[in-house]
């Protein structure tokens, strides 16, 4: 469903209601408190949910974004079922591009090689101001594989898994864009478990989302900040799904691209990728203490169109995750992975 955002006092108002309720949002349509024994909320796909519904899908690890956007069959898969257990890795990474020496960076050219670099939370937040603004004040050129001359772009990767009260497992992997990449076309996110003779992937158990949001402007130079929002939601079945393993799955998006919505010309500000699995023991003489995946993330940095079968998966017996692209490895910057692991 699409959500034009055509009021900032309303995006205040909701977010009031939400800080209020300490992470229990509420409709500004059904303004009630948490305290309330009529406590309902309606996502952005006119599903209504209760606060037990609501409580539940966050144990899991589920983000109040994810309920906000959340597809029906995701919701039926998971508002009965309570997680005993959760934990999550967040990394911020800086991405730069390096190119020979004496290249120009370009609309063209390519990089040599790419280097992540992992940044606090701070650090991250800092060097992202600074460039944005920089970036407004014309300083830094539309060129490059990122934004930028230097090629340069800002990630949050998140990686929880979590025990649920029906005896499976759940791995959740999330990729926050936090300076909008300038080449938009098939991202890969996913993730593996370590010791995969152990394990089944149930693949009838999975799904994703790519949530974006969009500033405007129309012909005449007027601004709209947040004049837009959507998901595309890929479901268990969606052919965007490239690996159907016992011991893990990923998933290709489709980058959105800026746009032409209502008579106005829609410019990317959020861009948000999350894919979940749920698996289970294949094999009960399992003899670790933990249990860990390891989530990844590759993006692509250039504008050639990619078949989606050229893609597979390949795991370790340690959790290691490689996504192969056929003969067009070239195509895709280094991959970015977490691991996140909780108790048997």
């Amino acid at each position: 469903m699409k959500k034009v955002l055509v009021s900032i006092s309303s995006i205040i108002i909701c977010c009031s209601l939400f800080i209020g309720n300490f992470g229990i949002t509420v409709s500004a349509a059904s303004p009630l408190t948490k305290d309330d024994p009529n406590w309902s909320y309606v996502n952005d796909n006119g599903i209504e949910i209760n606060e037990e519904q609501y409580k539940n899908l966050i144990s899991q690890g589920f983000e109040p974004i994810d309920i906000q956007i959340m597809s029906q069959e995701a919701f039926d898969l998971n508002k009965d079922i309570q997680a005993t257990e959760v934990s999550e890795t967040v990394k911020y990474i800086k991405t730069t591009a390096v190119y020979d020496k004496g290249t120009v960076a370009s609309s063209s050219a390519q990089p040599t090689t790419f280097v992540n670099t992992e940044l606090t939370e701070e650090e991250a937040n800092k060097e992202v101001k600074e460039f944005k603004k920089l970036q407004s004040q014309g300083g830094i050129s539309t060129f490059g594989t990122e934004t930028g001359v230097d090629s340069t772009s800002y990630k949050k990767l998140t990686v929880t898994i979590s025990k649920l009260s029906t005896g499976r497992y759940r791995s959740n992997t999330t990729l926050n864009w936090l300076t909008i990449p300038k080449t938009r076309k098939m991202d890969v996110i996913g993730a593996s478990i370590r010791y995969p003779d152990f394990w089944n992937v149930d693949h009838s158990k999975r799904g994703g989302t790519q949530y974006y949001k969009s500033d405007a402007y129309d012909s005449y130079g007027n601004y709209f900040p947040n004049y837009d929002s959507d998901t595309i939601q890929y479901s268990a079945s969606s052919g965007n799904w490239v690996n159907n393993s016992f011991s893990g799955a990923a998933l290709v998006q489709n980058l959105k691209d800026d746009y032409k919505y209502g008579g106005k010309y829609c410019n990317l500000v959020n861009l948000r990728h999350n894919s979940w699995f749920d698996f289970t023991f294949a094999n009960k003489n399992y003899d670790y203490s933990t249990v860990n995946i390891k989530g990844a993330f590759t993006h692509q940095i250039t504008s050639e169109v990619i078949s989606i079968d050229g893609f597979t998966f390949e795991y370790g017996k340690v959790p290691s995750i490689q996504f192969k692209m056929g003969n067009k490895g070239d195509s895709y910057d280094n991959e970015l992975n977490a691991i996140a692991y909780i108790n048997k």
